[in-house]
């Protein structure tokens, strides 16, 4: 059945036009679609990410198999997946003052001596940070150290971008 583009008004036959890629599955708005225009447009995700921490929280090396093995479709992409969760973790740590270390005012001489709690409070400002730069360190060690398994780089980098995404949450 040939339809006309509402973009275009390029006569087409299918699922989108063949001439500026519209779908011809186009609806009225309502808040829904609003709620999912938003969610793809301005943060570039969808129900993957809630799919993919559910299933890195409960069956983090089943999880993560699937996605090496090239199933892939359920879970959102491990590089995306670890920026998205220590952006969020940053953003959090900052406006509620999270911290890993529970300061309760006693202060070790020797860790104030050496000026470590400056840096200890240095780290956990930038946590998310760190633990971003660390992954390709982390990926190059888990590909030495495992080359046997016959894992490539790039896989190693997806299975410690999901680890260290898992860190954030866990």
């Amino acid at each position: 059945m040939n339809q006309s583009c509402k973009n275009c008004g390029h006569t087409f036959h299918g699922n989108f036009c063949s001439h500026c890629g519209q779908s011809a599955n186009t609806h009225r708005l309502n808040f829904h679609s609003i709620w999912m225009d938003i969610r793809y447009g301005i943060f570039h995700f969808n129900d993957k990410i809630f799919y993919t921490t559910k299933q890195l929280l409960y069956r983090p090396g089943h999880a993560i198999h699937d996605y090496i093995e090239g199933k892939r479709l359920k879970y959102f992409q491990p590089i995306s997946y670890v920026i998205i969760l220590a952006t969020f973790y940053g953003v959090l740590g900052h406006i509620f003052h999270l911290h890993i270390v529970i300061d309760n005012g006693e202060v070790d001489p020797v860790f104030s001596k050496l000026g470590l709690e400056t840096i200890n409070d240095w780290i956990l400002k930038h946590y998310s940070w760190i633990a971003l730069l660390l992954v390709p360190l982390f990926t190059i060690s888990t590909y030495l150290a495992f080359k046997k398994q016959g894992y490539n780089f790039v896989e190693h980098l997806a299975i410690n971008s999901f680890l260290t995404g898992s860190g954030f949450y866990s």
